[in-house]
């Protein structure tokens, strides 16, 4: 005699599917956002890498790209157009890709903010503290990357000054989080490559200011 699931066990099998769900999501996503964190923190390592390797052949520090495209534009800064901060900030050189420095494009970019805005790429590259020519990049300073021996950042996964959201005024937020320490569930850390070579995971708000 065939015995048929009864409406009861039914519902029992879907629970105990929702649960296993209900579980099974939120690890994943918690997973998949540590795997982007150590992927970001290896770019910056590789940046790190490439920076101090330029600096050791030219003696500086190369300036930042000022404007967002597939060109290195360390002469100029056009506000609202640069490669970082949503447009608002000085990005890594794409030159350390172009002379070798660096092995993948990839490592210009958090790989959070890239796969969350892939619409606003060309200005969210890793922003960078050394600012293009037009903005004073060469002219030292507190905060210089060449002179100051200080523990400065040099690129950090966005840094959107107060205020300013970018071109189009899209919402964007600092990708790793939320902050343990914060009551807010909003994204509020990013990675930061210091000028001793270390990457931390910071709170955005607490990874100072820069050039």
């Amino acid at each position: 005699m065939k015995r048929a699931f009864t409406l009861i066990e039914l519902l029992v099998v879907v629970a105990v599917i929702a649960i296993l769900v209900a579980i099974a999501v939120p690890n994943y996503r918690r997973a998949v956002a540590r795997s982007e964190i150590a992927a970001c923190q290896g770019n910056l390592h590789a940046l790190g890498t490439a920076l101090l390797a330029y600096q050791s052949d030219y003696g500086a520090f190369p300036l930042a790209d000022g404007t967002a495209g597939w060109e290195p534009s360390p002469t100029r800064t056009v506000f609202g157009h640069g490669p970082a901060g949503n447009g608002y900030w000085s990005g890594v050189p794409r030159s350390l890709l172009l002379l070798g420095y660096l092995g993948s494009e990839e490592a210009l970019y958090c790989p959070t903010l890239a796969r969350r805005f892939p619409e606003r790429r060309d200005y969210l590259r890793y922003a960078y503290n050394k600012a293009a020519l037009d903005a004073g990049g060469s002219l030292g300073g507190a905060d210089n990357l060449d002179r100051d021996a200080g523990d400065l950042w040099v690129c950090r996964c966005l840094f959107v000054p107060p205020g300013s959201r970018g071109e189009d005024d899209s919402p964007i937020t600092y990708p790793h989080g939320p902050d343990p320490e914060s009551e807010s569930d909003r994204p509020v850390m990013e990675n930061v490559l210091f000028h001793t070579g270390r990457v931390e995971l910071r709170n955005a708000a607490r990874a100072g200011g820069g050039n």
